[in-house]
């Protein structure tokens, strides 16, 4: 006899949350293992001196608990998986989280191999504790999912409010924090300021080496603070006491996170009180998860319990066509504009000593990372994207590919993308870019879309990172011409979206996305392109005088620019369709042009140029 969703699930719930027990045990001995210095106690993977038990010290011993622990996991998650993957009931609704779990699990073991392998770098340490973290969420999804399932009781819908963008403001900054923490830890920057709060009697010192590290770890968890103690009011205010409770302990959490910090400082960081203060950390992190849980569920897809015989099949495709699908959903065009605008960073960062290995890895690292973006804002947006025209045809919501290949594709995007920026670039590079793709794939489309009709403004911050990215990838930092192009793409992304929006009008207006032009109509929206614009011209013009660019892009820059001022003009003016076409057009191939005029130029050497013009 099958046994019902709900008797399954009673069953399989104590096992997974036996399992998150069990990945929150093995952060805290990893913890142990830094804190004391026994990071190397086994010096070789997978095993320790050469064989498969550890040598008789401490070091050892406990380096060799924490690799036991992990094989426990391991082998935990590979027979719960083998379970979701036999049973019909379990993978209907845990499918595409078994995936997600999968392949963190895979990369959780790479990590850790790279960083015995090559003696603890700290940026790979710090990456091994945010996969960890992200192990652990996919764990709590998968138990919540299941206690979910085996009370037969539908979710009951939150309750909109401020504290929603709230949660998930706070959740990333407590996973900013949690990299930031294993910095501090591994670069043995723990007492780089012996006093607290300040840091040698002074509240700002100078922000290099350990001290910089140790005062970012700090503003970063006065920031968490904030954030949750804005958290904590919102819901208080709005939210169902299923999020208020959890509100409630993160509140707790913060608390001690930081009289745990201070008294660690001042009592010259034993590591009994390194390890709490990590342990609580983490669960904090996961406190906070689970209110970005409760708040939003589409994140979570937890409306989708049709089981796989009761789903509509999908249609069966050549093999041709669904190769372009999946490329089509990329948005080849939006990737090769973002590839571009990274590229001329590379080049000027690089001063005419370009590495071949660093500018690839950095243009391919990015290219995965818009791709993978692009393929998460067309998963959570495929109900909305079936009732606009321009949108009605795109492959998830034309039925060509289904919306768990799409989850599934765009993981795998991303992950690739770390992994390459990480590997052959820089830890800065890797990170600017997956923060841009959490930004757009999921701030953006699931928030900041629907909230507010400066949604366009904002979430150009994603669109215009590429430059950063490239600059971050040859020097490690981000210097000011990279900014100057950021913010040429900043200001460029307005005008840009928003004769499309005039254009489509009503399709906007169907989907009920409150879209500029939607919210204070055609006029306003025509005299704030034409202000965009006025700001936009002059600012291309600036990496001029700063010395990273030269004749060529000048000249180019001018004219694209007076283009693009009388197109904006002519908007407002007749502020009619066919002028925001013709705008929406010519914006697109103002920054084809405008990049491709920069990269020429640095190619030529354009500042050099512009000094030899000066001196004759």
């Amino acid at each position: 006899m099958t046994p019902t969703p709900s008797l399954l699930f009673a069953r399989f719930r104590p096992l997974a949350w036996l399992v998150v027990a069990l990945v929150f045990c093995q952060v805290v001995v990893g913890a142990t293992v830094r804190a004391t210095g026994s990071g190397m106690g086994c010096p070789d993977w997978p095993l320790c001196h050469g064989g498969f038990l550890p040598a008789p010290n401490f070091a050892s011993v406990l380096e060799y608990s924490h690799r036991a622990v992990a094989a426990l996991v391991t082998w935990s998650v590979l027979l719960l998986g083998m379970w979701v993957v036999w049973s019909d009931g379990l993978r209907a609704h845990l499918g595409r989280l078994g995936f997600a779990m999968a392949l963190l699990l895979a990369c959780l073991i790479t990590f850790g191999a790279v960083t015995v392998a090559y003696d603890m770098p700290p940026a790979v340490v710090a990456c091994h504790l945010e996969l960890a973290a992200l192990f652990l969420c996919t764990w709590l999804t998968i138990a919540r999912r299941s206690g979910e399932v085996a009370s037969g009781l539908p979710r009951a819908l939150p309750r909109p409010g401020f504290y929603r963008l709230a949660a998930l403001v706070a959740l990333g900054g407590a996973f900013v924090q949690l990299f930031l923490g294993a910095m501090v830890s591994v670069s043995h920057a723990g007492l780089a300021c012996p006093d607290f709060p300040s840091c040698f009697g002074m509240a700002l010192p100078p922000l290099v080496g350990n001290v910089g590290i140790q005062m970012v770890h700090r503003f970063g968890a006065y920031t968490v603070a904030a954030l949750v103690a804005v958290l904590v009011v919102a819901a208080e205010l709005r939210a169902a006491e299923a999020v208020r409770r959890f509100t409630r302990l993160a509140a707790l959490l913060v608390v001690l996170q930081i009289a745990l910090g201070a008294s660690a400082v001042l009592m010259k960081i034993p590591a009994w009180l390194s390890v709490a203060h990590m342990a609580n950390g983490m669960a904090l992190f996961a406190t906070l998860f689970l209110v970005a849980y409760e708040a939003f569920p589409r994140f979570w897809a937890v409306q989708d319990r049709t089981l796989p015989e009761e789903t509509p099949a999908m249609p069966r495709l050549p093999l041709r066509e669904v190769l372009g699908c999946y490329y089509q959903l990329t948005k080849p065009a939006i990737v090769l504009l973002v590839v571009l605008t990274g590229l001329p960073a590379i080049l000027i960062a690089s001063r005419g000593e370009v590495n071949l290995v660093i500018a690839i890895a950095a243009l391919v690292g990015t290219s995965l990372a818009a791709g993978s973006a692009a393929v998460f804002n067309q998963y959570f947006e495929r109900e909305r994207d079936k009732v606009m025209v321009r949108t009605a045809k795109r492959p998830i919501p034309s039925g060509k590919i289904a919306p768990g290949h799409a989850l599934t594709f765009a993981i795998t995007l991303g992950v690739l993308s770390m992994v390459v920026l990480l590997g052959f670039t820089t830890p800065l590079a890797a990170w600017i870019a997956i923060a841009s793709l959490f930004f757009y794939g999921f701030f953006y489309t699931l928030v900041l879309k629907d909230a507010s009709p400066q949604n366009i403004v904002v979430g150009g911050v994603a669109g215009a990172t590429a430059p950063l990215i490239g600059w971050a990838a040859v020097t490690g930092q981000v210097g000011l011409p990279a900014w100057i192009m950021f913010m040429i793409i900043f200001l460029w992304t307005p005008p840009h979206f928003w004769a499309l929006a005039i254009f489509k009008l009503d399709d906007y207006v169907a989907a009920r996305i409150p879209m500029f032009p939607v919210v204070y109509g055609v006029p306003a929206t025509a005299r704030w392109i034409v202000i965009y614009a006025l700001m936009l011209v002059p600012l291309t013009l600036l990496l001029v005088p700063l010395g990273a660019a030269g004749p060529i892009y000048m000249f180019s820059a001018t004219l694209l620019g007076l283009g693009f001022l009388w197109l904006s003009g002519m908007v407002l003016m007749q502020q009619r369709k066919q002028d925001a076409v013709k705008l929406f057009a010519y914006s697109i191939m103002y920054t084809l042009a405008l990049f491709t005029a920069l990269t020429v130029d640095a190619m030529a050497g354009g500042p050099h140029m512009l000094a030899v013009l000066a001196a004759r």
